[in-house]
């Protein structure tokens, strides 16, 4: 299948944490505290598979044979008849009982966590607690997780790792990816840039790792298995050392150890943001386990997936995309912030993250386009005395287009900005089937183009020749066409 289809839904928790509290989030209690925090203890944990980091490159899928839309789409959940329970035995203890996943996702993320924290018996854990413990919070953050954190528990569960992890992007980003904090950590996951370098993200002008749904949620785990084998599965180390940095775990840890101290998670003296982290983690979970004894409601929310990744295989344009389902094109831009222009890169990755109940129909537009019409794009440096006008007879595209792709307001352009621009062989189509508002003015007709109309479908509909429509509005042929774009026709023709 060529789509990763999202798993189910899901409310969303906590906003602090990560490397730094986002800038541009105002979603906490009134009562939150303004650092956020990073330090998690964990007891007993389950054991996770010594995996060595993968570190995925993001090429380009050869193109030369297209798969059936079915074959291009990869489930989330690969089994969803029987899942065994994490401590569900029978009679026989030595075996396993198998059972249906939860009908409700809260109830099959509170089957899967898996994880003690140690501090739950200080007397100052409560005010966690109490801080999170607030409906309007919870119903803001539902909002978010719905759609993310079925994906990312599915992730967690194929690695064998604790669904407590699931929990991690409500402490740092309240699943934001258009999350930035202050230390310039970006993302659902909170990475820094070298850290996002080292674990495979791809970060240059066409796309930002970091915000993308699928490989940030691939690097997370893959530096949380890292740790979890350079801390001996300690999870309160490893979720401590996410928000600190390993090195500064490892320095506290020693430092302990030669002082005779005890070198658990709470004894360590670290910043307050990475003191915070960890409670904070399980005060949210806490709160899932037991709504009512906070005074919380989770809505029940079916177990299914909300979101499906889809695999364009060639180079795509979110606006394309956008036009052959039902769906904005800002909802599909929110579901891959990691495309800085709004296009997927021409050597890859070329997926699109989008409503499970829209992937196929977009893989059949998509099927029914040639690879110019899901519009290739360029970039182009301005160099000196050089104007919209001269560079877009130099790509053979018209200035409004180049405006359009760069959300220009004016002409007014600057030495050494990077223009987007769309290159294209042929009229841009778009697959669905409706035609052109038609308004009579005086001596002419003006055509408003929607979704599916050719310089070929107009001069149809119009009477009047390409050539014709050519003349009149001061293009050629090869020129792009964008719904909404007007069009006069001569009456005469």
């Amino acid at each position: 299948m060529r789509y990763l289809s999202l798993a189910a839904f899901l409310p969303v928790m906590a906003q602090l944490g990560g490397c730094g509290i986002p800038s541009n989030m105002a979603d906490l209690p009134a009562n939150s505290d303004p650092e956020k925090s990073h330090d998690i203890s964990i007891l007993e944990s389950a054991p996770v598979p010594k995996t060595a980091v993968r570190h995925v490159a993001t090429e380009a899928i050869p193109v030369e044979k297209r798969e059936p839309a079915d074959a291009r789409i990869i489930t989330a959940k690969a089994d969803t008849t029987a899942t065994s329970t994490p401590g569900d035995l029978s009679d026989d203890s030595n075996t396993i009982v198998e059972s249906r996943p939860a009908e409700d996702f809260w109830q099959e993320l509170r089957n899967q966590f898996s994880l003690q924290y140690s501090g739950a018996s200080d007397p100052g854990f409560s005010k966690y607690e109490q801080l999170f413990a607030n409906p309007k919070y919870f119903e803001r953050l539902s909002s978010r997780g719905y759609w993310f954190m079925p994906y990312i528990l599915d992730q967690v569960e194929k690695r064998g790792m604790p669904a407590e992890i699931v929990l991690l992007p409500a402490i740092e980003s309240a699943y934001r990816a258009d999350a930035t904090s202050r230390s310039k950590a970006a993302g659902m996951w909170q990475f820094i840039a070298p850290t996002a370098r080292r674990f495979g993200l791809r970060q240059d002008s066409w796309m930002d790792g970091r915000r993308d749904l699928v490989q940030s949620t691939r690097a997370a785990l893959d530096y949380l298995q890292y740790l979890a084998e350079e801390f001996d599965q300690n999870w309160e180390h490893v979720f401590a050392a996410y928000n600190a940095g390993e090195g500064k775990l490892r320095r506290e840890i020693l430092k302990n150890r030669k002082a005779g101290k005890p070198t658990g998670f709470t004894h360590l003296k670290l910043r307050k943001e990475t003191r915070d982290y960890v409670p904070r983690l399980f005060a949210v979970r806490n709160i899932i386990i037991d709504p009512e004894k906070y005074g919380i409601k989770l809505d029940s929310v079916p177990n299914r997936q909300t979101l499906a990744v889809v695999d364009a295989r060639t180079q795509t344009d979110l606006h394309v995309a956008a036009s052959l389902i039902p769906a904005a094109e800002k909802k599909l831009r929110y579901f891959n912030m990691g495309y800085k222009l709004g296009v997927t890169p021409p050597d890859g990755p070329h997926t699109i993250v989008l409503p499970a109940d829209m992937a196929d129909q977009l893989l059949a537009g998509l099927d029914e386009l040639s690879d110019h019409q899901r519009l290739r794009w360029t970039r182009h440096h301005v160099k000196k005395g050089e104007y919209l006008g001269l560079i877009a007879k130099k790509f053979r595209v018209t200035v409004d287009s180049i405006m359009h792709a760069n959300r220009l307001s004016s002409h007014l352009i600057q030495i050494g900005q990077v223009l987007r621009i769309p290159i294209s062989t042929g009229q841009l189509q778009y697959a669905k089937k409706t035609s052109g508002e038609i308004s009579v003015k005086d001596g002419y007709i003006l055509y408003t183009i929607r979704p599916g109309d050719s310089l070929w479908k107009i001069s149809r509909e119009t009477n009047a020749s390409i050539a014709q429509i050519l003349s009149w509005n001061n293009i050629l042929e090869d020129n792009l066409l964008f719904p909404g774009q007007k069009l006069i026709i001569g009456l005469s023709s």
